[in-house]
């Protein structure tokens, strides 16, 4: 699949969650740029780690929230999103599961 159709896609799932502001909505669409283009970008081929391992966890987690009747608030919501695009993305460039060196360095590189 192409990045504008996974960006869709991740948008569609999260529209049937929560209704996005316009300026959340700008913030969610480039953290889901600046996921997508590392996804892109990426050195290391990992089949478990393409962006529908983010989308199953994301989508896992929506379930979770949902079934023990979480009440999150909306920024607990998004932050959950972002930590879901981040969590594994440093395995895009480096193949040490336990190392989560490379995802703060992605991370700290979006926010800066």
């Amino acid at each position: 699949m192409k990045k504008e159709d996974w960006k869709l896609l991740f948008l569609d799932l999260i529209d049937k969650k929560l209704v996005l502001s316009c300026e959340e909505r700008v913030f969610i669409e480039k953290v889901l740029d600046f996921f997508l283009d590392s996804w892109e970008n990426r050195k290391i081929e990992d089949k478990c780690h393409s962006p529908q391992h983010f989308y199953n966890v994301l989508s896992l987690a929506f379930k979770i929230i949902k079934n023990e009747n979480l009440k999150l608030t909306r920024k607990e919501l998004l932050s959950l999103i972002v930590a879901v695009l981040f969590h594994d993305i440093g395995l895009f460039f480096v193949k040490k599961p336990n190392d989560i060196e490379k995802s703060v360095e992605l991370f700290k590189r979006f926010y800066s």
